[in-house]
């Protein structure tokens, strides 16, 4: 299953912060959870400044209670601390997509 997750930075948190964080930090941790096939964190810019996301993550995970399993446990959790200090958790949608093949 294919989901996309799409969200802005807290307003004082660089992009510079969040970037050393999700690499260091977010990535290897959730690349290494048991159910994640793939992981991968996107900043984005519109052109025209009208979209209110600056992040999309596309995550390949086995199903959606595999997803949330890993998010809610483990060391996820600590994960997810950090994730709500960063990120402006109102703005977080989370969508789940197919490919048009």
């Amino acid at each position: 299953m294919k989901l996309f997750l799409l969200y802005r930075l807290r307003e004082g948190v660089t992009p510079e912060r969040y970037r050393e964080w999700s690499r260091t930090r977010d990535q290897p941790t959730l690349k290494g959870c048991e159910g994640i096939a793939e992981y991968r964190v996107f900043t984005v810019e519109d052109p025209d400044g009208k979209s209110p996301y600056t992040v999309v993550e596309h995550v390949e995970v086995s199903d959606w209670e595999t997803w949330k399993r890993v998010t809610s446990s483990g060391p996820m959790v600590a994960i997810g601390e950090d994730f709500q200090e960063l990120v402006d958790t109102g703005s977080v949608i989370t969508l789940r997509g197919e490919e048009i093949d």
